[in-house]
């Protein structure tokens, strides 16, 4: 008899209206996201719509129970998630992969490992004790301030390449690594009062590339995403020394499906290697598979990813995202 009486909840008139109302929040919210332009209310809508896919399938199956327009809803939920898979099918795990993951024959690596470290997170130990135990070549942390580059001066003290731009407006940067750089540079952009790093790194035995590393101004009330775009864009657009080798690293604060992130992969004609394999969340970092995509790594040229992983919460509300790069020595080719 209690099946039968939740059974019956299920098919009162407000079961039927609350599927309704989400299904009117959801076409909102996708139609919003279809809407071009800079301002931060329609540009939230892109990150969530992998989440407005996961609640089109559930609505569309909790609508087989509704005692009212139950056709409809399902009609309903089905038009919007075929639209929000087909805008987001590139990270759905059943599309063809973009680039291939291993080790090419011959090919020198490196591991890289990049998180924003969320500025008031004053659990210190745990992002610590994560760089001690990956031990990466290379480190690209965001939203330092000089109390993070104390703290972490301990592990940074191993790299004997260093540069640091430390804030107190959460878009402060740290860059560390063991390989040779030949240059390097974190030039500010003082609209948006932030630094961007290009740097031109060596991988012993295989040659020289480019990285550029990125933490623009995330879409929020009261500012727009013109600024993030541009610092987007122009930055993969064209590197400092001109190599066709490049890495693009960082918190874009933009989703992979973005207008804006889309544009800057082909601009730049980098690869991603999660389209094919899903949409490796990093924020929030308490959400899981729920969450978004923020963080990215691109390659383009000679560059190959060997692996590349999420990793678990230390404490922020970014996971850390951490990768083997590879490249095959020109002579190899």
């Amino acid at each position: 008899m209690a099946g039968l009486d939740a059974i019956d909840e299920f098919e009162s008139p407000w079961f039927s209206r609350a599927l309704a109302g989400v299904l009117a929040l959801v076409a909102i919210a996708t139609v919003a996201s279809l809407i071009p332009g800079p301002q931060w209310w329609l540009r939230i809508f892109d990150f969530v719509l992998e989440v407005l896919l996961y609640v089109c399938l559930i609505g569309g199956v909790l609508a087989l129970w509704a005692d009212r327009w139950r056709w409809k809803l399902i009609a309903g939920f089905t038009l919007f998630g075929s639209m929000l898979l087909a805008l987001i099918w590139p990270y759905v795990v059943v599309a063809p992969n973009e680039i291939d993951l291993g080790k090419p024959e011959g090919a020198e690596c490196f591991s890289l490992l990049t998180l924003n470290v969320l500025q008031e997170n004053d659990q210190y130990d745990r992002t610590l004790d994560l760089i001690r135990e990956r031990d990466p070549d290379m480190l690209l942390l965001t939203e330092t301030n000089q109390v993070w580059l104390d703290r972490l001066m301990p592990v940074l003290e191993r790299y004997p390449q260093r540069m640091a731009e430390p804030l107190d407006n959460t878009y402060g940067m740290i860059f560390a690594t063991r390989l040779p750089v030949q240059r390097a540079q974190m030039p500010m952009d003082r609209i948006a009062d932030l630094p961007t790093l290009y740097a031109t790194v060596t991988i012993p035995n295989a040659g020289d590339f480019e990285l550029i590393g990125l933490h623009p101004r995330p879409p929020k009330p009261g500012e727009d995403v013109e600024t993030r775009n541009q610092n987007i864009i122009e930055a993969g657009a064209k590197t400092p020394d001109g190599l066709e080798e490049a890495l693009a690293i960082g918190d874009f604060n933009d989703v992979p499906w973005s207008k804006t992130t889309e544009q800057f992969r082909e601009m730049g004609n980098y690869g991603d290697p999660r389209a094919g394999r899903g949409t490796y969340p990093t924020f929030p970092s308490w959400a899981g598979k729920f969450g978004w995509p923020l963080d990215h790594i691109f390659v383009k040229g000679g560059l190959h990813v060997r692996n590349f992983a999420v990793l678990d919460d230390v404490g922020s509300d970014h996971r850390p995202l951490a990768a083997d790069i590879c490249m095959v020595p020109e002579s190899s080719n």
